[in-house]
C-alpha cells in the first residue's frame, strides 16, 4: 500500500483460523460472543493504524430479534454514534 491510501477493513471476512475459531453455527449466543471480541479488536486495530480509513460493522440484521446480541448491537450503535 502507497503512503496515501488507506485501507477499510470488515470483522470476520474470510475463512476461520481452525475449529476453535468458528462459533457453532447453532449458538446464537456463541455467535455473538465471537463476534463482539472481533468488533472490539478491530475497532482497536482501526484506532492504533491511521492507515485504517474506516471500519463496516457487521450486518446485524440476524441479531435483530436475539436478546442474546443486545452487547453486539449496543457496541456498533455506540461506535457509530461517536463517528459523527
Amino acid at each position: 500500500m502507497a503512503p496515501h491510501q488507506k485501507a477499510a477493513i470488515s470483522p470476520r471476512v474470510g475463512g476461520c483460523k481452525d475449529d476453535r475459531d468458528c462459533p457453532d453455527p447453532d449458538s446464537d449466543s456463541k455467535n455473538a460472543e465471537v463476534e463482539l471480541k472481533d468488533s472490539k479488536e478491530f475497532v482497536k486495530w482501526q484506532q492504533s493504524d491511521a492507515r485504517i480509513a474506516m471500519v463496516t460493522p457487521y450486518r446485524l440484521d440476524e441479531f435483530v430479534d436475539q436478546k442474546k446480541a443486545d452487547d453486539l448491537r449496543d457496541f456498533w450503535y455506540d461506535y457509530g454514534k461517536a463517528t459523527k
